[in-house]
């Protein structure tokens, strides 16, 4: 193809001009036409976001996977949803759509698996078109195609999307609210409010950080207003909010409930700490680990701050309404983004708790990254074969860690359980009496244990651990006498089993947060002073490695 004279790359109605005669590169050419048809782009990075996925999801389950299994099939529906209240610290959504799941694929470990994975999947085009959104012509389908890339590579969303939890599912949903918002705060019609109030609800009923971001879109909405960008509707957001706090009215005092109980394993922290945990919750959003990511967190954190200052000087100058969709986009996914990271950061929230906030900033820093680029102004010595070649560089960078990830844990069981499970024959379990310890474990054991003649207890929720509750946990943990009272109920059924199989989470060491966990060491050296220890094995998990320890109760009976 010959060109003469200009050049010209459109991108976002700003024209890049490079004086060329001669014949276009083919470099070029395909740049072009990537950026034209992303649908080949599109399908590569689904592609590689389903291997990944799929190589993943043969790894076993572990103790929170092992509850949802009994919370989605405790009994009826007034059954399941009593189950959730008392069992989870999240609603009943999930649970529900997994009871409907199970029944009609089964409980396998593949199975439970496959919902939060279909749903990690689709975060991918959901996330493109959520970045789309912030720009427009190419600079748009690169921002998307940067966004999905990363939801397809980052060690964190493979994680999750093969986790049988509710997590891919939540981070789906508050893409589908922001997007909502984002289309009524553009167009303000009562039918995208109405489409903004079924994703919020179905948000709020699926995880309970869904609050978080309803309150900050609702700074959002009024910081909009105040900027003049966009015109969303106060009025009917209000309404909107109205409805949505009476559709969930149903399950609110249980959401009081879970709330009062909170995360008792988790270590508090003060004041002075909200801030490191801030830039470690935007530094868990990279794919990369190392002290250099606190680095790049902290520039990024410039950025969210800078451009909030340039927000505030737009109110200060009364600067002329803007009213562009993409312009409004990003203003939202700006705030919206820096809002729940503070907002979590504020309430000690971390990890898998900040994951389903992420898609907002990843969304926003593509979008604003690709616009960036767009408007520098590229030396004629720059051409289509090096700007492919960087991005080839910096798709490989993006990529390592999730690559990494699947190679070094493929093949790796969540839990050491699953191997101790399948170790046990029939006569074995017929004749032992198993002791988890802690009582977590009881999810995990139970669920591999579901349809064999096991009898099992927890240490210190002895009766059905399987059922975990994080209601008075603290407490249970708390009692001195926790050891001897354990010691008792081995010693009064020891006459109906030949062994004693203690099972011990090899991460105990000692308290964590509100729970003395070191009651676990003390009843297993207690267990060593008063029976004949035969065996000593480990099974390892990536979530859970367990020892465990076979005594005989009734061979060389030592003395208490």
């Amino acid at each position: 193809m010959e060109l003469r004279g200009d050049l010209r790359l459109h991108l976002e109605g700003k024209t890049l001009s490079a004086e060329t005669t001669g014949t276009a590169r083919p470099a070029a050419r395909v740049g072009r036409l990537l950026l034209d048809r992303p649908f080949i782009l599109f399908a590569m990075i689904l592609a590689g976001g389903l291997a990944a996925r799929a190589v993943m999801i043969g790894i076993g389950l572990w103790r929170d996977e092992g509850s949802t299994y009994f919370d989605a099939m405790a009994g009826g529906f007034s059954d399941l949803l009593a189950t959730v209240a008392w069992s989870e610290l999240n609603p009943p959504g999930f649970y529900l759509l997994m009871r409907g799941w199970i029944e009609l694929a089964g409980a396998g470990e593949i199975a439970m698996k496959i919902p939060a994975t279909l749903f990690g999947l689709l975060l991918l085009p959901a996330l493109y078109c959520l970045a789309r959104a912030g720009a427009s012509g190419r600079v748009a389908t690169a921002g998307g195609l940067l966004a999905a890339f990363w939801a397809a590579t980052a060690p964190e969303m493979i994680i999750y999307s093969h986790e049988a939890r509710p997590y891919s599912l939540s981070a789906l949903l508050v893409i589908a609210t922001v997007a909502a918002f984002i289309r009524a705060a553009t167009v303000g019609s009562a039918g995208r409010w109405a489409l903004f109030t079924l994703a919020a609800t179905a948000l709020l009923y699926v995880q309970y950080t869904g609050v978080i971001l309803l309150a900050v879109l609702a700074g959002v909405a009024v910081g909009l207003r105040l900027a003049r960008i966009g015109a969303p509707d106060l009025g009917r957001m209000a309404i909107a909010g109205a409805a949505i706090c009476l559709l969930f009215a149903p399950w609110f005092p249980i959401f009081l409930d879970h709330y009062r109980t909170g995360l008792p394993w988790s270590e508090s922290l003060d004041l002075a700490a909200r801030p490191r945990l801030l830039l470690d919750n935007l530094a868990y959003m990279l794919p990369w680990a190392g002290d250099w990511v606190r680095v790049a967190a902290a520039l990024l954190l410039l950025v969210l701050a800078g451009e909030a200052f340039r927000l505030l000087l737009r109110l200060r100058r009364r600067t002329p309404a803007e009213t562009a969709p993409a312009e409004v986009a990003l203003a939202a996914l700006h705030l919206g983004g820096l809002g729940t990271l503070v907002a979590d950061a504020t309430i000690g929230h971390s990890g898998a708790y900040t994951l389903p906030f992420a898609p907002i900033l990843v969304a926003y820093f593509a979008v604003r990254g690709t616009r960036a680029l767009a408007g520098l102004p590229l030396p004629v010595s720059v051409r289509a074969p090096g700007l492919l070649a960087l991005a080839a560089v910096g798709a490989l960078a993006l990529a390592w860690p999730g690559l990494q990830y699947v190679k070094q844990t493929r093949g790796m069981a969540q839990s050491g359980i699953r191997s101790f499970a399948a170790s046990l024959d029939d006569v074995t379990l017929r004749q032992s009496l198993i002791v988890l310890a802690p009582d977590y474990l009881g999810p995990t054991f139970g669920y591999y244990m579901r349809n064999r003649p096991a009898s099992y207890r927890g240490f210190t929720r002895w009766t059905h651990p399987e059922i975990f509750t994080p209601i008075d946990y603290a407490e249970i943990w708390d009692e001195t006498d926790t050891v001897s009272e354990a010691m008792a109920r081995i010693e009064a059924l020891a006459p109906r089993f030949r062994t004693l199989l203690f099972v011990l989470d090899m991460r105990v060491d000692g308290p964590s947060g509100q729970m003395h966990y070191e009651h676990s060491l003390e009843l297993r050296d207690a267990l060593g002073k008063r029976y004949a220890l035969e065996a000593v094995e480990r099974h390892a998990g990536r979530m859970e490695t367990v020892e465990v320890r076979r005594f005989d109760l009734h061979g060389a009976v030592r003395s208490p």
